[in-house]
């Protein structure tokens, strides 16, 4: 993405953690909250790493589509308890597609939240086209648009894994 959007990118999140410390939580908690919801880990202490990497969930710390898919279930409840009709389905969509995005600039835009935002949008796209999305094509196509937004991406270990 362009420098500008990135950096922007930057300061929300950094607004975001400031909320958070704001709220009073304890150093430990704080630096676990915001590797959860924002994959700030960089204030994390070695030990509260080395705990969760024993563990086997280290991935955790970083946002990936783990995280995207629960803000999506999420969304989805919500925009259903509060658009239950069927005629609100593209707006429905729209919503939802806004609010990941909007997620993923908090973020940072890493490349896996952008894959896993990007396929979120297709799918979205294909269910109000009445198109039934196979998963393999969704992240072909994904990693395809990523990788014209951002060739460089290809050599990111992140998208790699993901």
């Amino acid at each position: 993405f362009p420098v500008t959007i990135q950096a922007k990118s930057i300061r929300y999140r950094q607004k975001g953690i400031n909320l958070l410390k704001k709220a009073g939580y304890s150093a430990g908690e704080l630096a676990l909250l915001t590797a959860l919801v924002f994959g700030d880990d960089d204030h994390i202490e070695r030990e509260t790493s080395t705990l969760f990497a024993d563990t086997g969930v280290l991935h955790i710390l970083s946002v990936s589509g783990l995280h995207i898919g629960i803000v999506i279930l999420a969304l989805q409840a919500l925009l259903k308890l509060v658009l239950p009709n069927k005629s609100f389905d593209v707006l429905r969509g729209l919503l939802l597609v806004s609010a990941i995005w909007c997620y993923a600039l908090l973020t940072g835009m890493s490349s896996p939240v952008v894959r896993a935002c990007m396929m979120c949008t297709l799918f979205v796209a294909g269910g109000l086209m009445r198109r039934k999305g196979q998963a393999i094509n969704l992240l072909c196509a994904s990693a395809l648009v990523m990788l014209c937004i951002k060739p460089m991406w290809l050599f990111d270990v992140g998208c790699q894994l993901s």
